[in-house]
């Protein structure tokens, strides 16, 4: 058995990912074909014991009921998903995907001490963006923890700056923290990587108004509208920018 069974399985696909990127430049540059198709061999190597090597799957009937909890928790049937996911968690302590769900409920229902202990938890068991992502949105409740979780943020940014939800949180911290415009350049960076986030445009339609940037906040308020924002949303912002968005 691969002794790298207990670490994060999307902490491996991110490694595999880096190892590739990271040594990609260096095979081009190598004086010769030989040389270049043998560190090739050895990227590929190290790629498929990362990818090979994940965690062990539970057992059918463990995911049977964790994939009963996921569906009681999408219909927020939060004390049921809870009570369906103990057996799980019992069984399997270093499934991560299940501690994150039982954070997500303890979020969700206003429990944010459970919530921070569980993930804790998690991530001194095993490294994981998504549950380090989720530390810092639970930690960020907090108005006066915001410099807290947008470390965690960055951290996440660190090894997988791609994720555009850690940019769109950690514009939300520097937002509270009145830090406007670097709150504008995160929130513009997950922009960049996907266009349909409303709630970025939101932030992004409130802040321009903010700094009196009249007609860039018109234009978010108008994409707002364009992606069927709900009306309490289109209301908010409305209010928040004014005129601007009439």
């Amino acid at each position: 058995m691969c002794k790298f069974r207990h670490i994060d399985g999307g902490f491996l696909r991110w490694s595999a990912k880096c190892i590739a990127k990271r040594f990609r430049p260096l095979v081009r540059t190598l004086p010769g074909d030989e040389y270049g198709n043998r560190l090739n061999r050895y990227i590929i190597i190290i790629i498929l014991v990362l990818l090979t090597c994940g965690p062990e799957q539970p057992a059918p009937e463990t995911r049977a009921q964790f994939a009963r909890a996921q569906a009681l928790y999408r219909n927020r049937h939060f004390d049921e998903s809870l009570a369906a996911l103990q057996p799980v968690r019992a069984a399997n302590p270093d499934f991560a995907a299940a501690a994150v769900l039982e954070a997500r409920i303890h979020f969700f229902t206003r429990r944010f001490e459970q919530a921070e202990r569980v993930l804790t938890e998690a991530l001194a068991a095993q490294e994981s963006p998504y549950t380090r992502l989720w530390l810092g949105r639970v930690i960020a409740v907090h108005d006066d923890r915001q410099d807290e979780a947008a470390d965690h943020f960055r951290t996440v940014i660190a090894s997988d700056p791609e994720n555009y939800m850690a940019h769109y949180y950690l514009g939300r911290c520097l937002e509270a923290g009145r830090n406007w415009q670097a709150a504008l350049v995160e929130y513009e960076t997950a922009l960049a990587m996907e266009y349909q986030l409303t709630h970025v445009h939101a932030h992004m339609a409130t802040l321009f108004s903010r700094l009196e940037m009249r007609e860039r906040a018109r234009q978010h308020y108008e994409r707002l509208r364009q992606l069927g924002a709900s009306e309490a949303v289109l209301a908010r912002v409305a209010s928040a920018v004014g005129g601007e968005a009439e």
